[in-house]
């Protein structure tokens, strides 16, 4: 990164310029037909859209200014124009929402149409298991679930790996740091189980608790999250004191070491 004190080593050996990585291009994109901006008047079978606000909030936070954001209907047609646009401004669409198997998630249908080959869809995971990614020539396409928590996690987990490796980091993923659970937690059998969790260190290492409201259309308990808890599929109960790994996210403010 070239910071201040970067800029005045550079500049104490003469150089006026050098080679850098390009910001990469983003576009969003949040789908439903259900959604409206907040300010609105909120009117019945409507919800505020959440997602575009958290996904480009998060890319301001990484430095990169998104060249679209835009909230649209599910409607193939709509859906189809928002995109020819996106692909020619940018490196990077992600889209929230349309990619489960409801009547009107186009957005696997409509992708594929533009030329998209699917890399994958659907991860065994919770939250976020109907994750897409895929690509057209070099441009690199996300779908996220439209759930707010699925949307947050997929993103930390997968979109800003990608973004921070396209940005010339050489260590993309979110930190890591085992920690011993401070309350007994039921895995999951068949799934990666990635839950909120608040992580602080004492004398006898690190402590890590899952916060209440682990439904991935929940996105309260996130203010107080700094961390996802990663948990691979296993059957039963993980007791109270096991160690388990926490991905620490860079948004909370706070300094965890």
């Amino acid at each position: 990164m070239i910071h201040p004190a970067t800029v005045g080593v550079l500049a104490s050996f003469g150089l006026e310029r050098v080679k850098v990585f390009a910001r990469p291009k983003v576009s969003v994109i949040a789908t439903g037909s259900e959604l409206i901006p907040a300010g609105r008047r909120l009117k019945p079978g409507k919800i505020y859209d959440s997602n575009s606000l958290v996904v480009s909030s998060i890319l301001k936070s990484m430095r990169i200014e998104p060249v679209l954001i835009r909230t649209i209907s599910d409607r193939k047609d709509i859906l189809k124009r928002a995109l020819r646009r996106a692909f020619k401004r940018s490196d990077v669409l992600i889209l929230t929402g349309g990619v489960s198997v409801g009547d009107y998630d186009y957005v696997k249908e409509v992708l594929a149409e533009l030329g998209v080959h699917a890399i994958f869809w659907k991860v065994s995971q919770k939250p976020g298991k109907p994750i897409y990614f895929g690509k057209k020539s070099s441009k690199l396409v996300f779908g996220l679930p439209g759930n707010p928590a699925s949307v947050f996690t997929c993103f930390y987990e997968y979109v800003f790996p990608a973004l921070r490796c396209l940005c010339g980091f050489e260590e993309v993923y979110l930190p890591s740091k085992t920690a011993c659970l401070q309350t007994d937690v039921r895995a999951d059998r068949s799934r990666h189980l990635f839950l909120k969790g608040r992580l602080s260190f004492s004398p006898n290492g690190g402590e890590v608790t899952p916060l209440r409201h682990q439904a991935s259309h929940m996105i309260s308990s996130l203010c107080n999250a700094n961390c996802f808890i990663s948990l691979p599929p296993r059957s039963g109960v993980l007791r109270r004191g096991t160690k388990v790994e926490a991905h620490l996210l860079p948004h909370s403010g706070e300094h965890v070491s």
